[in-house]
């Protein structure tokens, strides 16, 4: 008489496509994808080390072997190092989030009034919610009494 016990381990989830590094604008979505080498649902996304959670601007999805990690409407805060991490691999891609060009879409116009009346100046950029400082002779503006500055 002969025994012999076998011992059947499970495969180990690899990834067969791994992550690739990705550069946007702002406001752009961006769209992380891998797949594994077999269904699993023990997969892990992090940033920089932390682990990731899906909230309103971030959604994890997982379709059979394909999992994803979608940013929507990227923002600056969004750059860095995520991973995606198995039981027994890793991935690792560098997202990079450039700031939108912000282009001038209508010029300052020349202004003549006579003194003590109030001069208008105006912009127009080419995107909404933009920091812009005002200058005048190189030195910036600031809103006082006799200097108004507004965005609309």
């Amino acid at each position: 008489e002969s025994k012999a016990t076998l011992k059947v381990e499970e495969a180990p989830v690899l990834f067969v496509k791994k992550l690739e590094a990705k550069s946007v604008e702002e406001k752009d979505t961006v769209t992380l994808e891998v797949e594994l080498s077999k269904r699993t649902t023990e997969v892990k996304w992090m940033k920089n080390s932390s682990v990731l959670h899906p909230h309103a601007n971030m959604e994890i999805k997982a379709e059979g072997t394909k999992h994803s990690l979608v940013i929507k409407s990227a923002a600056y805060a969004d750059r860095g190092f995520y991973s995606c991490e198995t039981l027994h691999d890793k991935t690792q891609a560098k997202v990079n989030v450039e700031m939108r060009p912000v282009k001038l879409v209508k010029g300052l116009q020349q202004v003549d009034v006579h003194e003590k009346e109030c001069a208008t100046f105006e912009v127009e950029l080419s995107h909404e919610n933009v920091e812009a400082t005002w200058m005048k002779d190189g030195l910036r503006l600031k809103a006082q009494d006799n200097c108004r500055i507004s965005a609309q």
